[in-house]
């Protein structure tokens, strides 16, 4: 094994009810499984203090843990790494592991992350922006030859430039087991959207600019109108005024024929 020896302690328990695993979360254990390909499975509780330490070393969830396992007068160590976590969406606590028991001379299937370094030519110069597609990839290696992770520096990348799983630099004892020319990450041109007025804006706005030129429009219209019918009415009344009545017209008649 590799680096220093990462121990962890762990009690055998009955397969129990719901209430009862609960009670033991509430303790500050774990509730576990152990599986073994020749073995039957092993049901287990461990502090979540001294798993917590146990996962979080150099090797992190990757390591290859030694698990002393205390089964009443019996006790038994196996190797075995983290096959799977549960944990609770809120309090990120851990609510179950699953144990895998492993051979240390046999090479073994797992995932692992893949993380970009550096900050991209295309980002930082062009104005890009980095899109990572590929988060993890399914590797084959040795237990003790597990990497925490796969780093890829993007330092160099460019608008338009794009890094495959061909690029990702690994120890000669690990092999990735994904289509090398598959893209892990890529900088893309940033998308601008213009904002455009919405038909209904653009109708409101013209009927506000015309309404005010109909309504002044109308207006001096009906004022023209009154005028005139003033200035008519003005004239119509002289003339009237002026046309001699008839019936002074027959008196005048008869004046003169006396």
């Amino acid at each position: 094994m590799s680096g220093r020896e990462v121990v962890l302690k762990a009690e055998a328990r009955e397969l129990t009810t719901r209430g009862k695993v609960n009670e033991l979360r509430r303790e500050g254990k774990i509730p576990a499984v152990l599986y073994g390909e020749k073995e039957k499975n092993v049901f287990l509780v461990v502090d979540s203090k001294e798993f917590y330490l146990a996962t979080h070393t150099e090797h992190g969830e990757h390591a290859v843990i030694s698990l002393q396992v205390n089964d009443g007068d019996k006790k038994k160590t196996r190797n075995v790494i983290v096959k799977e976590t549960q944990i609770h969406p809120v309090s990120r606590n851990v609510l179950h592991v699953d144990f895998l028991q492993i051979s240390l001379t046999q090479e073994i299937e797992v995932t692992v992350a893949v993380e970009t370094t550096g900050l991209a030519q295309g980002v930082d110069v062009q104005g890009g922006v980095l899109d990572q597609v590929t988060r993890e990839v399914k590797i084959k290696c040795l237990p003790t030859a597990i990497p925490d992770k796969i780093e890829i520096d993007v330092t160099s990348m460019n608008i338009g430039d794009s890094m495959k799983i061909s690029d990702l630099k690994v120890s000669g004892k690990v092999e990735i087991l994904e289509d090398p020319e598959r893209i892990v990450a890529t900088i893309i041109q940033p998308t601008i959207i213009e904002e455009k007025p919405s038909e209904e804006e653009v109708v409101e706005g013209e009927e506000g600019a015309a309404e005010p030129e109909v309504i002044e429009k109308g207006k001096k219209e009906a004022e023209g109108e009154g005028e005139a019918e003033a200035e008519g009415g003005k004239k119509g009344k002289p003339e009237a005024q002026g046309k001699p009545d008839a019936k002074d017209g027959d008196k005048q008649s008869d004046e003169k024929k006396k």
